[in-house]
């Protein structure tokens, strides 16, 4: 009995020792089996996000040529005007007293005129002050055109259908010479956006890059717009580049001041390498590093991430497309 026992035990522990040994050999095969594969590259175009305002591509702003008292303000903020509508005009005390002075020096440069071309051509005057007294009236004639056209433009007039965005100044305020009075949006306005880019930004985007527009005020849709205007140098102020887009589906009521985002779709594409995200085996900001098979052994290579995707990194990187990257990092 005894003896069967003992065949028993040694069973036992021959059977441990042989799972051991298996279990060692499965763990050494893990740490030297190599798992790679090639990746294609991908074209690839960058999207910048950016920020703005909306504004009317038409909006104006209507002022008087000279300065002077307001007297009437004919329209409303918000309101729809005509064309060569009247929206205000100056007290014209000063002004129509300038043009009647205007008129008197004219009237007595016509006279002085025809005087010293009759004594002129009687011999009595000089051809000197004949000379003087035409100067003198074509003198008189500008200062006339002047006063005339600083009358004309002491009324505002719409100039065309459209919307009084803001009114600025109320009556009687004085206003200084070219002070803007109105905001003005034209009817058959265009609405743009107008953002601020980087410079590493700007250079990625030319005229007619495509753009998605969002806005708090329509949460559940946006609207579509093309890069219609790009600066040609930096704000100085800002550091930034001004970047207009102009919105080609206006399928909502848009406001002038809207706070908006923007993500615009660069048509410059370029190949990159679309890589899960568990290839990584280290990172810093923009530079991460995996591994490739070089001559059958694991090789640690430097990549550019340009994106951070769900499970996924957008890289560049010198022979990424040669060799096969390896894909398990437990090595």
């Amino acid at each position: 009995m005894k003896q069967v026992i003992y065949f028993f035990l040694i069973l036992i522990l021959l059977s441990c020792n042989n799972s051991k040994q298996n279990n060692a050999d499965t763990g050494n095969n893990k740490k030297t089996s190599i798992q790679a594969k090639y990746y294609s590259p991908v074209d690839y175009a960058e999207t910048i996000y950016a920020s703005g305002i909306i504004s009317s591509k038409q909006e104006i702003k209507l002022s008087f040529k000279t300065g002077g008292i307001i007297d009437k303000i004919f329209v409303n903020e918000g309101d729809y005007v005509k064309k060569q509508q009247i929206l205000a005009q100056l007290k014209l005390d000063e002004i129509s007293a300038k043009v009647n002075q205007a008129r008197l020096a004219l009237d007595k440069a016509k006279r002085d005129f025809n005087r010293a071309k009759n004594l002129y051509n009687d011999s009595v005057a000089t051809l000197e002050q004949f000379q003087n007294a035409q100067s003198a009236l074509n003198y008189a004639k500008t200062n006339m055109q002047i006063a005339d056209f600083n009358l004309k433009h002491s009324v505002i007039y719409a100039p065309s259908n459209g919307k009084i965005l803001k009114i600025i100044n109320k009556e009687n305020e004085i206003v200084g010479t070219g002070f803007p009075v109105f905001y003005f949006g034209s009817k058959t306005q265009e609405w743009i956006v107008k953002t601020n880019i980087s410079d590493k930004d700007i250079i990625k985007i030319k005229l007619g890059d495509t753009a998605k527009i969002y806005t708090d005020a329509y949460p559940d849709t946006f609207f579509v717009a093309t890069v219609s205007e790009i600066s040609k140098m930096a704000d100085p102020y800002t550091g930034t580049f001004n970047c207009e887009l102009q919105i080609i589906n206006k399928t909502k009521k848009l406001i002038t001041g809207f706070i908006v985002s923007a993500e615009i779709k660069t048509s410059s594409n370029k190949k990159v390498f679309k890589l899960p995200y568990s290839l990584l085996i280290d990172a810093d900001n923009k530079t991460g590093y995996i591994y490739l098979l070089v001559n059958d052994k694991p090789k640690k290579t430097k990549v550019n991430i340009i994106k951070i995707e769900d499970n996924d990194i957008v890289v560049t990187g010198d022979s990424l497309s040669k060799y096969k990257i390896i894909t398990n990092n437990n090595l």
